[in-house]
Parts: C-alpha cells; sequence; structure tokens
C-alpha cells in the first residue's frame, strides 16, 4: 500500500478511533437512556491515551506497513491472482496462521519488554507480563469496582 507523507493514515487517531469512540457512544446510548447526550469517550491527539489505544496506534504504525508491502508485492509481481478463487482459499490457508504466528510474537515482545518510566503514572513500572502475572511483586494496587 503506497502512501505518500501528506496523504492521511486511515487509521490516525482522529478518523478510526472517533468512529469508534462514536459508534461506543451510540451503543451506550441506546442501552441507557440517561447517557443521551454525554460522549463516552475522549480521545487525546498526541498523548496519554489508554494503553489499548495506544498499543493498536503503533501496531498499525510499526508492524502493518512491512506486511502490507510484503504482500502487495506478490500481487504486484503476478505471484498471487486476487481473482482465482482457488488461489484465495490457499492464501487464506497458508496467511491466516502464518499472520497469527507474527501477531502472537508481535505482543510477546511488546508485552515483555520494560517500557520508559513515566514519573507522572500511577501504575507499577517494568515488564507488563511480569507486572500482569504478580503484581504484589512491583507495589500494583487493587483499583477493581466490585
Amino acid at each position: 500500500m503506497d502512501r505518500t507523507k501528506d496523504e492521511p493514515d486511515q487509521w490516525s487517531e482522529t478518523s478510526a478511533y472517533n468512529g469508534i469512540a462514536n459508534g461506543h457512544t451510540l451503543l451506550r446510548q441506546w442501552h441507557d437512556p440517561a447517557l443521551q447526550g454525554t460522549l463516552q469517550h475522549h480521545w487525546m491527539r498526541t498523548k496519554k491515551n489508554v494503553m489499548p489505544e495506544i498499543t493498536w496506534s503503533q501496531l498499525r504504525r510499526r508492524f502493518t506497513p512491512g506486511f502490507e508491502n510484503f504482500l502487495d508485492a506478490g500481487v504486484h509481481n503476478g505471484w498471487y491472482d486476487a481473482g482465482n478463487t482457488l488461489q484465495i482459499m490457499i492464501f487464506r490457508w497458508i496467511f491466516i496462521p502464518w499472520l497469527q504466528t507474527e501477531l502472537n510474537a508481535y505482543k510477546d515482545r511488546v508485552n515483555n519488554t520494560m517500557k520508559c518510566r513515566d514519573h507522572n503514572k500511577v501504575l507499577p513500572h517494568g515488564i507488563p507480563e511480569l507486572i500482569y502475572n504478580s503484581p504484589e511483586d512491583f507495589g500494583a494496587l487493587d483499583f477493581k469496582v466490585s
């Protein structure tokens, strides 16, 4: 997928995330009329987004372009015919497990890498996987609402 630097990314925070936020708001207002006229999400343009949105954005910026270029090369070089049903089925049979393996490796790399320390953050600092598996070792507090 060829993009120029002036062309906006279709998954930028201002386009796709607002669509998701608007969808969440609509569904919540539909199920709870008391929420009418309120916005359920507030997406920040640069910093302080919650971790899932940051991770999704990083995945789209770091991981996806290489795979898109790799797959586009197969189409452009004539190795794959998107109009051939047999090739589509074989592609899916091979590509989906391969992509899942690559995504799992990406997830493991992200979850086992220590993040930069943020002194403004209340949450524990360290490797996410270790914090998740043994929060007591990192002095984590239980903020769960019961």
